[in-house]
């Protein structure tokens, strides 16, 4: 599949007023991204219109025949909120015509992060959110800042990579050099690995509302009524 797709992003800060006038607590910030594109593919459409193309937007039923779009591919809302010294408050919510949800959460938790007294540095994340694992995808709303579609590996993190979380990071800094340790427990994931069983990678830079569902080609080997597969867990697919 080829593809021409030129984005355009706008990010808009609205900054809350503080409310407790002695140390400046708590406050609000919310920024908002929109991502507006223009297609052009053929080949196969894509597997989110339930067929077997590996991006996120593809051609028509017969390879040969373009498909030119303006699309919103996304607007986020990204909310920070500065409850104290040691406290703060992450959501980001989003909406594209993607997701079969209007407005979905990608990540909200509460982080505790206070002033290190040492050279050994404590922090903890607790709720929804993305695990520390992505090299690309460090951008604002959780985007990548070097290309527009990311890595397999990092396409898919996207989609199925979500928990809900009780992170811990501590961290040793010695001159320039530091030393980071993170543990977590998690749950909510189960279902992660059904879009790799059946569906296989992909390359787009989608992120999948935490409520959200995600579409598998309606193929007799991995339908309803299909032997193959039949005890992957099926709670992240329509099918």
């Amino acid at each position: 599949m080829k593809r021409t797709s030129l984005a355009a992003f706008l990010c808009l800060p609205i900054v809350g007023a503080p409310v407790a006038a002695d140390e400046g607590f708590p406050t609000l910030k919310v920024d908002f991204l929109a991502d507006a594109r223009v297609t052009l593919a053929d080949g196969e459409p894509s597997w989110f219109k339930d067929w077997l193309g590996k991006g996120r937007y593809g051609g028509t039923h017969w390879a040969g025949n373009d498909v030119e779009e303006l699309r919103l591919a996304e607007v986020s809302a990204v909310a920070r909120a500065e409850i104290n010294w040691d406290f703060s408050a992450f959501v980001h919510a989003k909406f594209d015509h993607e997701q079969n949800k209007p407005v979905d959460l990608v990540e909200a938790y509460l982080k505790f992060k206070p002033a290190p007294k040492s050279s050994l540095a404590y922090e903890a994340r607790l709720g929804l959110m993305f695990p520390h694992i992505s090299r690309e995808n460090i951008g604002f709303a959780w985007t990548t800042p070097y290309t527009i579609t990311p890595s397999a590996i990092n396409s898919w993190v996207g989609e199925e990579v979500r928990a809900l979380a009780l992170e811990g990071k501590a961290t040793y800094q010695t001159g320039a050099h530091s030393l980071s340790l993170t543990a977590a427990i998690f749950g909510f994931n189960d279902p992660a690995g059904t879009l790799l069983a059946f569906r296989g990678w992909a390359l787009n830079d989608y992120k999948v509302g935490a409520f959200s569902q995600l579409p598998l080609a309606d193929l007799p080997s991995i339908g309803a009524d299909s032997d193959f597969l039949n005890k992957q867990p099926l709670c992240s697919s329509d099918q």
